[in-house]
């Protein structure tokens, strides 16, 4: 007997009110994996070390994300999007990382 993954994640209320983080969403992990690795011909990582490595930028703000997919295709960030869409996973896009960050992982001249 299988047991799926879970993740509980912020659930925010609509924008146009003022309000704080009110509730959590209960994710799927386990399923949404499944779901873009079968429909998905890019990258789809839920790897811990993947899931670290996403999960900062050149703030000082770190939030773990549920999963990164890399696509190679629009097809891919439809199917993204869709998956996303079905299991109530929010979406964060990345086009790449900050210049303060690539300058971090290169050797000074």
């Amino acid at each position: 007997m299988s047991t799926a993954r879970t993740v509980a994640v912020p659930a925010r209320p609509d924008r146009r009110f003022a309000a704080g983080m009110v509730a959590t969403e209960t994710i799927n992990t386990q399923g949404l994996e499944q779901h873009l690795r079968r429909h998905v011909t890019g990258e789809v990582r839920f790897d811990t070390a993947s899931l670290a490595m996403y999960s900062g930028d050149a703030s000082n703000f770190r939030q773990v994300p549920v999963g990164v997919v890399v696509p190679r295709t629009l097809d891919d960030v439809v199917a993204t999007m869709c998956a996303c869409h079905r299991y109530r996973a929010p979406v964060v896009s990345r086009g790449g990382a900050p210049a303060s960050r690539a300058r971090r992982s290169t050797t000074p001249s």
